[in-house]
């Protein structure tokens, strides 16, 4: 993943506040986001292995990414966070 290391290790705050936000704060979503990746995912499961069998995930995009992202989420590759930040008012000219 290209932007991966602008995620880890509080980077992505540390380039908000480099652009002027300020009271920087981030949620983890991913556990209220796992409830629904283990739904798609169990929806998902049996056709997805009729699909892996035949080498079709391109064809079904949505229901490979079902299956695969709960997969990567269940090993920790994949986290949600949801960042708010202020933007500090202009300066007038």
């Amino acid at each position: 993943m290209n932007s991966l290391d602008k995620f880890q290790n509080k980077e992505f705050e540390k380039i908000l506040e480099k652009q002027g936000f300020q009271n920087i704060q981030s949620l983890n979503l991913t556990p209220m986001a796992m409830k629904s990746f283990k739904r798609l995912y169990l929806y998902a499961l049996i056709p997805y292995q009729g699909i892996r069998l035949f080498h079709l995930q391109k064809k079904f995009i949505n229901t490979t990414a079902a299956v695969e992202y709960f997969n990567m989420a269940r090993k920790g590759y994949l986290n949600y966070y949801l960042y708010t930040a202020k933007i500090p008012p202009r300066k007038n000219k």
